[in-house]
């Protein structure tokens, strides 16, 4: 009777626990267009990489990235020919994809333990990455080698960025830089101090960089100066968490914790705010023609918004 009473005790006992166990993240933390526009990939906690049809909002392709459950994708971005889609990952490897198909190409170890950020502009041969090592590094994606390690960081790198050139790569973390260095020799040219950063984005043509930083602000600096020309909050006063330029580079679009993405104008006047997620949006993109904005989301959306009526088009779901 007395080890009967005991088994029932532990069943009791032991039941609210099994309830209020924390469920798997589902959180979405990269969404991408293709360089047509015509498709749009995404990623995030699950592992699993999907590719929609930019116009319906139909899945065509998924695959798991890992057979190991607890890695998720950090970040995704596709090559200038549209024709691979590259994902880093948290177990701190690198993987390319067939666009198409989505069948696996190669993948290789990054050097750390956890690649935080992928930068593959739409002009160049290389892919830059971040990862929790204090630096950048320069890949070769056909060959799955190294090229060049961007050093200097005083912590892990939060986040990288390359210019559409290729002349640049800048990274940045909570050593409350970032660093910007020459992709062809990796000498360090500039270093910049918005406070922590998260996010980084070169305009199109060249002539700036943005970044996140102390008090919730963004950061504009032209960059063949380094000068500071713009430094605000969004209007909601909340972390950033993603940035990125229009096509034409009048544009910068910026995600944050207040589930929103907003669209500024280079003098920071705001032009647009898009409401409808509900939770953090993690990634932000225009479209390559510059009429639609696509965000990720932790609610595990992303969703495709106009940017002339401000109205959200279309939400991919998983």
């Amino acid at each position: 009777m007395r080890s009967w009473k005991c088994f029932l005790f532990l069943l009791v006992a032991t039941t609210p626990a099994f309830a209020t166990a924390p469920q798997p993240l589902t959180w979405m933390r990269s969404a991408v267009f293709s360089p047509n526009g015509k498709r749009v990939a995404t990623a995030g906690d699950e592992g699993i990489l999907r590719l929609y049809n930019a116009a319906t909002g139909n899945i065509l392709k998924s695959v798991r990235t890992s057979t190991a459950k607890d890695m998720h994708v950090t970040q995704i971005a596709y090559s200038a020919d549209g024709r691979m889609i590259a994902t880093t990952g948290s177990d701190g490897k690198i993987r390319i994809w067939a666009s198409d198909t989505l069948k696996p190409v190669r993948s290789w170890a990054a050097g750390t333990s956890y690649v935080s950020g992928i930068a593959w502009p739409r002009g160049g041969k290389y892919l830059a990455t971040s990862g929790y090592d204090n630096a950048a590094r320069l890949w070769d994606p056909l060959k799955g080698k190294q090229v060049r390690r961007f050093a200097g960081l005083k912590s892990d790198a939060y986040a990288v960025a390359m210019s559409r050139d290729c002349k640049w790569v800048a990274a940045g973390g909570p050593d409350g830089t970032c660093r910007i260095w020459n992709a062809s020799d990796g000498k360090l040219v500039r270093t910049l101090t918005p406070g922590q950063v998260m996010s980084i984005a070169f305009s199109p043509d060249g002539k700036y960089i943005a970044t996140d930083g102390k008090d919730f602000k963004y950061y504009l600096y032209e960059l063949a100066t380094g000068k500071l020309v713009l430094s605000q909050p969004t209007d909601s006063g909340k972390p950033i968490t993603g940035l990125a330029f229009s096509p034409d580079s009048g544009r910068l679009a910026i995600g944050d914790y207040a589930n929103q993405a907003i669209v500024i104008g280079l003098t920071g006047e705001l032009q647009n705010v898009f409401v409808g997620h509900t939770e953090n949006v993690s990634s932000v993109e225009f479209s390559p023609d510059g009429k639609y904005l696509l965000t990720a989301s932790f609610d595990s959306t992303a969703k495709l918004w106009d940017l002339v009526s401000g109205e959200c088009v279309r939400t991919f779901h998983r």
